[in-house]
């Protein structure tokens, strides 16, 4: 029986699994600082760098979800209107739906080679 220990002995890790890793690293130093839930300009910017990353790892893998990029500018807009709050909440969910899409694409992965690589 195939596991995920048999797929991963001696192979590297895939990219999708590193950036999915490296954006739950950036985005889990933002969410534990105290100064985050301040609702302030520099948690703004570490959230939203976060997402931005991520989106961008997602749409690499092909898995961008339709209206990330939609949410990241509307949370720009209300940084630029000094509702950091809003817009720190705004950037998160979307750094949460460039992380499902990154889930997603391998998740695809794994069922496209059960299916047809067997």
């Amino acid at each position: 029986m195939k596991g995920a220990a048999s797929r991963s002995a001696g192979k590297p890790r895939r990219p999708i699994t590193v950036a999915l890793t490296a954006a739950a690293l950036v985005a889990g130093a933002w969410s534990w600082s105290p100064y985050a839930r301040a609702g302030d300009e520099a948690a703004f910017k570490s959230v939203y760098e976060a997402a931005v990353a991520v989106r961008k790892a997602a749409r690499k893998a092909g898995f961008e979800w339709r209206d990330t990029k939609k949410m990241l500018r509307q949370a720009r807009k209300l940084a630029k209107k000094g509702e950091y709050a809003k817009a720190v909440e705004l950037a998160d969910r979307a750094r949460r739906q460039g992380e499902l899409g990154l889930i997603q694409a391998e998740e695809q992965e794994s069922a496209w080679r059960a299916a047809v690589l067997r």
